[in-house]
Order: C-alpha cells, then structure tokens, then sequence
C-alpha cells in the first residue's frame, strides 16, 4: 500500500500528544538519547539541502515551509529543545528510534521500524505514482465481471 506525503503542511498540535510512548524504553539517560537525536540529525541535515523536495528529520512534527523559498533546516532541533521537557522516557525512546530511522533513509534510501509485535521492517520510500487511468473497455469488463459475480 502506498500513502502520499502531502508536501506542505503545518503541524500544530505539541509533540507529547503526537508521539506515542514506546511499551519497554531501554532505560538509557534522557540526555544520552537526546544527544543521539542530535547527532543524527545534524547528520541528515548536513547531507540534505533543505529545499521544497527535500526530506529532513521530524517533518511529521515541525512541518514543512508552506513557500518555497523558505528554509525549514534547524526545526527539528529548535522543536526539541523546546519539547523535550515534556515528552515521557517512552516518547524519547520513541522520537529516537524515529530520527534513526530518519538517519538510516538520508543514507540508503531504506529503513527499518520495529512493530509492536517485536518484528522489525525495512520500508523503502518512493516517488507516489497516482493510479493509472481505466480505459472504457476495462470498466466495462469489470462491470461485466461484477455483474456475473452476483
């Protein structure tokens, strides 16, 4: 299933009501975990020119420029500097998890998650191609199907 990423959006909501907390965070020092945030954004943000087409760490959470020409690097970063006193160990361990994730896709291309479940997938991000138009003859054809179905 493919999802579109609307381009231009303006989150508004904080981010202790938009990230989940994660069920079993690992305990680490809340500082150790934000500076890992850090470094990895800072990672992606050094590789990545923050222009319209360009996908940079949290955008989920800071949002993106609704003009062009504006810049959105530096964001995610002033967003948890200011966020971070509210967010649990769980939704740290969470938006963590979530920069790597971030991280790995500025590098590869691919990335992985984990699922509650303890699986872990690899997604990979692609261009959204709106569905292809039915010609006449194959709505027809379904209709046809459909109607034999019944």
């Amino acid at each position: 299933m493919e999802i579109p990423l609307c381009q231009q959006f303006a989150p508004s909501r904080p981010w202790s009501e938009i990230v989940p907390g994660h069920a079993e965070p690992p305990g680490a020092p809340r500082e150790w975990v934000v500076a890992l945030i850090r470094q990895m954004t800072q990672a992606v943000e050094s590789r990545q020119v923050a222009t319209p087409d360009s996908r940079l760490v949290g955008e989920y959470l800071t949002g993106r420029p609704l003009k062009a020409a504006e810049s959105h690097a530096g964001w995610f970063l002033a967003g948890l500097e200011s966020e971070v006193g509210n967010l649990s160990n769980g939704q740290l361990w969470t938006l963590c998890m979530w920069a790597a994730a971030d991280w790995m896709r500025s590098r590869e291309g691919t990335y992985l998650l984990p699922l509650a479940d303890g699986r872990v997938l690899r997604y990979a991000e692609r261009v959204w191609q709106p569905p292809a138009e039915a010609s006449d003859n194959e709505i027809r054809s379904n209709e046809e199907r459909s109607n034999d179905e019944r």
